[in-house]
Protein backbone atom coordinates (compact mmCIF):
# COMPACT_ATOMS: atom_id res chain seq x y z
CA UNK A 1 0.00 0.00 0.00
CA UNK A 2 1.88 2.99 -1.81
CA UNK A 3 -0.37 5.75 0.40
CA UNK A 4 -2.97 6.04 2.99
CA UNK A 5 -6.54 6.27 1.39
CA UNK A 6 -7.17 9.07 3.54
CA UNK A 7 -11.13 8.89 3.07
CA UNK A 8 -11.15 5.39 4.58
CA UNK A 9 -9.33 6.89 8.11
CA UNK A 10 -11.87 9.66 8.00
CA UNK A 11 -15.11 7.34 7.76
CA UNK A 12 -13.32 5.00 9.90
CA UNK A 13 -12.98 7.39 12.59
CA UNK A 14 -16.67 9.17 11.90
CA UNK A 15 -18.74 5.08 12.03
CA UNK A 16 -16.39 4.37 15.34
CA UNK A 17 -17.17 8.18 16.68
CA UNK A 18 -20.92 7.52 15.82
CA UNK A 19 -20.71 3.80 17.41
CA UNK A 20 -19.14 5.52 20.70
CA UNK A 21 -21.74 7.92 20.67
CA UNK A 22 -24.63 4.48 21.56
CA UNK A 23 -22.90 4.20 24.25
CA UNK A 24 -25.23 6.70 26.13
CA UNK A 25 -28.07 4.65 25.32
CA UNK A 26 -30.18 3.54 28.65
CA UNK A 27 -28.26 1.20 31.35
CA UNK A 28 -30.76 -1.29 31.36
CA UNK A 29 -29.86 -2.07 27.74
CA UNK A 30 -26.37 -2.46 28.71
CA UNK A 31 -27.32 -4.93 31.75
CA UNK A 32 -29.53 -6.58 29.09
CA UNK A 33 -26.23 -6.88 26.95
CA UNK A 34 -24.31 -8.21 30.27
CA UNK A 35 -26.79 -10.62 31.10
CA UNK A 36 -27.04 -12.29 27.47
CA UNK A 37 -23.16 -12.64 27.53
CA UNK A 38 -22.93 -14.35 30.89
CA UNK A 39 -25.73 -16.38 29.78
CA UNK A 40 -24.30 -17.08 26.48
CA UNK A 41 -20.71 -18.24 28.09
CA UNK A 42 -22.97 -20.66 30.51
CA UNK A 43 -24.69 -22.18 27.53
CA UNK A 44 -21.85 -22.20 25.17
CA UNK A 45 -19.43 -24.37 27.52
CA UNK A 46 -21.94 -26.57 28.72
CA UNK A 47 -22.07 -28.11 25.19
CA UNK A 48 -18.47 -29.57 25.95
CA UNK A 49 -19.98 -30.87 29.72
CA UNK A 50 -17.77 -27.98 31.27
CA UNK A 51 -19.09 -27.57 35.09
CA UNK A 52 -20.45 -24.32 34.70
CA UNK A 53 -23.61 -21.87 35.82
CA UNK A 54 -24.84 -18.20 35.42
CA UNK A 55 -26.51 -15.59 37.94
CA UNK A 56 -27.36 -12.52 36.44
CA UNK A 57 -24.26 -10.85 34.73
CA UNK A 58 -21.86 -13.96 37.18
CA UNK A 59 -20.34 -16.40 35.37
CA UNK A 60 -19.19 -19.57 37.51
CA UNK A 61 -16.37 -22.17 36.67
CA UNK A 62 -16.10 -24.67 39.07
CA UNK A 63 -16.43 -22.86 41.83
CA UNK A 64 -14.39 -19.94 40.32
CA UNK A 65 -16.81 -16.41 39.96
CA UNK A 66 -16.04 -14.00 37.52
CA UNK A 67 -18.47 -10.97 36.66
CA UNK A 68 -18.95 -9.65 33.14
CA UNK A 69 -18.64 -5.95 32.57
CA UNK A 70 -18.92 -3.88 29.33
CA UNK A 71 -15.56 -4.77 27.88
CA UNK A 72 -16.68 -8.49 28.64
CA UNK A 73 -19.17 -8.83 25.79
CA UNK A 74 -16.99 -7.93 22.62
CA UNK A 75 -18.81 -4.54 21.73
CA UNK A 76 -15.20 -3.26 21.62
CA UNK A 77 -13.88 -5.31 19.13
CA UNK A 78 -17.12 -5.19 17.50
CA UNK A 79 -17.10 -1.37 16.89
CA UNK A 80 -13.82 -1.58 15.60
CA UNK A 81 -14.31 -4.31 12.78
CA UNK A 82 -17.84 -2.77 12.16
CA UNK A 83 -16.30 0.90 11.58
CA UNK A 84 -13.34 -0.72 9.30
CA UNK A 85 -15.90 -2.49 7.28
CA UNK A 86 -18.52 0.10 6.00
CA UNK A 87 -15.35 2.79 5.64
CA UNK A 88 -13.93 0.39 3.13
CA UNK A 89 -15.21 1.45 -0.16
CA UNK A 90 -13.93 -1.49 -2.44
CA UNK A 91 -16.73 -3.87 -1.56
CA UNK A 92 -20.16 -4.06 -2.23
CA UNK A 93 -23.50 -3.22 -0.13
CA UNK A 94 -24.34 -7.40 -0.12
CA UNK A 95 -20.40 -8.38 0.81
CA UNK A 96 -20.27 -5.69 3.48
CA UNK A 97 -23.44 -6.74 4.94
CA UNK A 98 -22.29 -10.37 4.60
CA UNK A 99 -19.32 -9.68 6.05
CA UNK A 100 -20.81 -8.13 9.08
CA UNK A 101 -22.84 -10.93 9.59
CA UNK A 102 -20.07 -13.17 9.73
CA UNK A 103 -17.50 -11.05 11.15
CA UNK A 104 -19.67 -10.07 14.18
CA UNK A 105 -20.69 -13.93 14.54
CA UNK A 106 -17.26 -14.74 14.85
CA UNK A 107 -16.01 -12.03 17.38
CA UNK A 108 -19.37 -13.50 19.30
CA UNK A 109 -18.14 -16.45 19.64
CA UNK A 110 -14.46 -16.19 19.64
CA UNK A 111 -15.57 -13.87 22.92
CA UNK A 112 -17.59 -16.98 24.39
CA UNK A 113 -13.86 -18.86 24.39
CA UNK A 114 -11.96 -16.16 25.30
CA UNK A 115 -14.27 -15.85 28.60
CA UNK A 116 -14.38 -19.32 29.10
CA UNK A 117 -10.95 -20.18 28.77
CA UNK A 118 -9.68 -17.39 31.16
CA UNK A 119 -12.86 -18.97 33.37
CA UNK A 120 -11.09 -22.15 33.53
CA UNK A 121 -7.41 -20.70 34.32
CA UNK A 122 -8.96 -18.71 36.79
CA UNK A 123 -10.35 -22.29 38.51
CA UNK A 124 -6.85 -23.49 38.49
CA UNK A 125 -4.82 -20.24 39.04
CA UNK A 126 -5.56 -16.83 40.19
CA UNK A 127 -2.48 -15.17 39.29
CA UNK A 128 -2.34 -16.89 35.53
CA UNK A 129 -5.98 -15.35 35.03
CA UNK A 130 -4.88 -11.66 35.68
CA UNK A 131 -2.40 -12.61 33.86
CA UNK A 132 -4.62 -13.76 30.42
CA UNK A 133 -7.49 -11.67 31.15
CA UNK A 134 -5.89 -8.57 31.58
CA UNK A 135 -2.80 -8.41 29.00
CA UNK A 136 -2.53 -11.37 26.94
CA UNK A 137 -5.90 -11.89 25.05
CA UNK A 138 -6.56 -8.13 24.88
CA UNK A 139 -3.68 -7.95 22.66
CA UNK A 140 -4.21 -11.50 20.55
CA UNK A 141 -8.02 -10.78 20.65
CA UNK A 142 -7.08 -7.29 18.89
CA UNK A 143 -4.76 -8.58 16.46
CA UNK A 144 -7.73 -11.21 15.18
CA UNK A 145 -9.86 -8.61 14.48
CA UNK A 146 -7.65 -6.97 12.45
CA UNK A 147 -6.55 -10.15 10.73
CA UNK A 148 -10.62 -11.01 10.27
CA UNK A 149 -10.70 -7.69 8.88
CA UNK A 150 -8.15 -8.36 6.55
CA UNK A 151 -9.02 -11.43 5.05
CA UNK A 152 -12.63 -9.96 4.56
CA UNK A 153 -10.91 -7.05 2.38
CA UNK A 154 -9.13 -10.03 0.29
CA UNK A 155 -12.16 -11.93 0.23
CA UNK A 156 -10.92 -15.93 -0.80
CA UNK A 157 -7.28 -14.40 -1.97
CA UNK A 158 -6.54 -13.39 1.42
CA UNK A 159 -6.58 -17.23 2.53
CA UNK A 160 -2.69 -17.21 1.39
CA UNK A 161 0.30 -19.11 2.81
CA UNK A 162 2.09 -15.90 3.02
CA UNK A 163 -0.82 -14.15 4.74
CA UNK A 164 -1.15 -17.48 7.26
CA UNK A 165 3.01 -17.09 8.17
CA UNK A 166 2.45 -13.98 8.98
CA UNK A 167 -0.45 -14.09 11.23
CA UNK A 168 0.95 -16.88 13.14
CA UNK A 169 4.67 -14.81 13.32
CA UNK A 170 2.23 -12.03 14.65
CA UNK A 171 0.53 -13.97 17.35
CA UNK A 172 3.53 -15.98 18.46
CA UNK A 173 5.15 -12.37 18.37
CA UNK A 174 2.45 -10.92 20.63
CA UNK A 175 2.53 -13.46 23.55
CA UNK A 176 5.86 -12.88 23.93
CA UNK A 177 5.59 -9.48 23.95
CA UNK A 178 3.11 -9.18 26.53
CA UNK A 179 5.96 -11.87 28.66
CA UNK A 180 8.25 -9.21 28.29
CA UNK A 181 6.49 -6.38 28.66
CA UNK A 182 5.05 -7.69 31.86
CA UNK A 183 8.49 -8.47 32.96
CA UNK A 184 9.80 -5.93 32.71
CA UNK A 185 6.64 -3.32 33.25
CA UNK A 186 7.96 -1.40 36.21
CA UNK A 187 11.35 -0.22 34.80
CA UNK A 188 9.07 1.09 31.41
CA UNK A 189 6.76 3.01 34.09
CA UNK A 190 9.42 4.06 36.00
CA UNK A 191 10.93 5.58 33.04
CA UNK A 192 7.50 7.19 31.99
CA UNK A 193 7.14 8.52 35.31
CA UNK A 194 9.98 10.18 35.08
CA UNK A 195 9.51 11.95 32.03
CA UNK A 196 5.86 12.69 33.49
CA UNK A 197 7.29 14.01 36.39
CA UNK A 198 9.18 17.01 34.39
CA UNK A 199 6.32 17.52 31.68
CA UNK A 200 3.86 18.27 34.27
CA UNK A 201 5.63 21.80 34.85
CA UNK A 202 5.40 22.85 31.68
CA UNK A 203 1.08 22.77 32.81
CA UNK A 204 1.48 24.47 36.12
CA UNK A 205 -0.32 27.69 34.39
CA UNK A 206 -3.26 26.15 32.96
CA UNK A 207 -4.09 23.50 35.79
CA UNK A 208 -2.85 22.10 39.32
CA UNK A 209 -0.05 19.59 39.06
CA UNK A 210 1.01 16.77 41.45
CA UNK A 211 4.04 17.67 43.51
CA UNK A 212 5.73 14.80 41.69
CA UNK A 213 4.69 11.38 39.69
CA UNK A 214 6.35 8.26 40.60
CA UNK A 215 5.92 4.31 39.72
CA UNK A 216 5.40 1.61 42.13
CA UNK A 217 5.51 -1.67 40.24
CA UNK A 218 2.52 -1.18 37.99
CA UNK A 219 1.01 1.68 39.01
CA UNK A 220 1.73 5.38 38.46
CA UNK A 221 1.50 7.25 41.74
CA UNK A 222 0.51 10.97 41.86
CA UNK A 223 2.34 12.83 44.97
CA UNK A 224 -0.01 15.55 46.24
CA UNK A 225 0.75 17.11 49.73
CA UNK A 226 0.87 13.92 52.10
CA UNK A 227 -0.77 11.31 49.97
CA UNK A 228 0.39 9.14 46.89
CA UNK A 229 -2.77 8.54 44.56
CA UNK A 230 -2.37 5.50 42.55
CA UNK A 231 -3.80 4.91 39.66
CA UNK A 232 -3.38 1.97 37.08
CA UNK A 233 -3.29 3.98 33.76
CA UNK A 234 -0.02 2.14 33.43
CA UNK A 235 -1.71 -1.09 32.66
CA UNK A 236 -2.43 0.24 29.54
CA UNK A 237 0.81 0.64 28.43
CA UNK A 238 1.15 -2.92 27.87
CA UNK A 239 -0.63 -2.35 24.57
CA UNK A 240 2.99 -1.40 23.59
CA UNK A 241 3.21 -5.43 22.92
CA UNK A 242 0.78 -5.30 20.22
CA UNK A 243 2.79 -2.45 18.70
CA UNK A 244 5.92 -4.91 19.58
CA UNK A 245 4.25 -8.03 17.89
CA UNK A 246 3.95 -6.28 14.40
CA UNK A 247 7.76 -5.66 14.17
CA UNK A 248 8.81 -9.09 13.17
CA UNK A 249 6.80 -9.12 9.62
CA UNK A 250 8.41 -5.67 8.70
CA UNK A 251 11.93 -7.11 10.31
CA UNK A 252 11.45 -10.13 7.98
CA UNK A 253 9.89 -8.39 4.47
CA UNK A 254 11.82 -7.15 1.84
CA UNK A 255 13.07 -3.90 3.64
CA UNK A 256 14.96 -4.45 6.56
CA UNK A 257 16.78 -1.35 6.24
CA UNK A 258 13.15 0.93 6.86
CA UNK A 259 13.11 -1.03 9.70
CA UNK A 260 14.99 0.37 12.70
CA UNK A 261 13.26 3.73 11.42
CA UNK A 262 9.53 2.33 11.67
CA UNK A 263 10.62 0.99 14.81
CA UNK A 264 11.93 4.06 16.72
CA UNK A 265 9.13 6.77 15.31
CA UNK A 266 6.37 3.96 16.02
CA UNK A 267 7.73 3.68 19.72
CA UNK A 268 7.70 7.42 20.03
CA UNK A 269 4.71 8.00 19.11
CA UNK A 270 3.65 4.97 21.98
CA UNK A 271 5.66 7.10 24.20
CA UNK A 272 3.97 9.79 23.68
CA UNK A 273 0.66 8.47 23.56
CA UNK A 274 1.12 6.93 27.10
CA UNK A 275 2.32 10.22 28.38
CA UNK A 276 -1.02 11.91 27.13
CA UNK A 277 -3.11 9.32 28.95
CA UNK A 278 -0.84 10.00 32.34
CA UNK A 279 -2.08 13.41 32.15
CA UNK A 280 -5.74 13.06 31.28
CA UNK A 281 -5.80 10.30 34.51
CA UNK A 282 -4.23 13.11 36.36
CA UNK A 283 -6.29 16.09 35.11
CA UNK A 284 -9.62 14.56 34.65
CA UNK A 285 -10.01 11.90 37.04
CA UNK A 286 -7.71 12.22 40.02
CA UNK A 287 -7.55 15.86 40.42
CA UNK A 288 -11.56 15.74 40.29
CA UNK A 289 -12.36 12.23 42.19
CA UNK A 290 -14.62 11.94 39.50
CA UNK A 291 -16.14 8.56 37.80
CA UNK A 292 -15.05 8.53 34.74
CA UNK A 293 -18.46 8.81 31.96
CA UNK A 294 -19.14 5.72 30.07
CA UNK A 295 -18.18 7.30 26.49
CA UNK A 296 -14.64 8.60 27.79
CA UNK A 297 -13.91 4.96 29.25
CA UNK A 298 -14.84 3.81 25.75
CA UNK A 299 -13.06 6.24 23.84
CA UNK A 300 -10.19 5.23 26.57
CA UNK A 301 -10.20 1.50 25.68
CA UNK A 302 -11.24 1.37 22.05
CA UNK A 303 -7.59 4.31 21.84
CA UNK A 304 -5.71 1.75 23.59
CA UNK A 305 -6.46 -0.50 21.37
CA UNK A 306 -6.15 1.43 18.43
CA UNK A 307 -2.91 3.15 19.26
CA UNK A 308 -0.15 0.36 18.00
CA UNK A 309 -1.59 -0.22 14.67
CA UNK A 310 -2.05 3.81 14.46
CA UNK A 311 1.47 4.44 15.55
CA UNK A 312 2.89 1.98 13.44
CA UNK A 313 0.69 3.34 10.23
CA UNK A 314 1.87 6.68 11.01
CA UNK A 315 5.24 5.62 11.15
CA UNK A 316 5.01 3.71 7.80
CA UNK A 317 4.27 7.73 6.55
CA UNK A 318 7.01 8.91 8.08
CA UNK A 319 9.35 6.22 6.54
CA UNK A 320 7.26 5.17 3.52
CA UNK A 321 8.11 1.79 1.95
CA UNK A 322 8.45 1.12 -1.65
CA UNK A 323 6.49 -2.63 -1.71
CA UNK A 324 3.09 -2.48 -1.73
CA UNK A 325 2.49 -3.88 1.64
CA UNK A 326 0.31 -2.80 4.71
CA UNK A 327 2.78 -3.38 6.86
Amino acid sequence: MKGINWKFLGLFMLYLGIFVGLVQLPQSLYHEALRFTASAVAGFWKMFSVPVSSVDTYVTFWGFTMEIILECTGLHYAAIFMAAVLAFQGHTFPYKTAGLFVGISVIFLLNLLRLGIIGIIGHYSVSLFSFVHLYLWQALFTLLVLLLWILWVNGKAGFSWLLTKQSLLVMAAASISFWFMITYLSYYLSFIGCIADRIFPLFAGVMSIPASVIAEGRLIGYISGSYIIYSETGLYTLNYAIFLSLAPVVALSSERNLFMKKFTAGTGLMLAFHLGLILMDWSLEVTTDATLSSVLIWCIVLSSMLAPLVSWLCAALLFPSKAKKIV
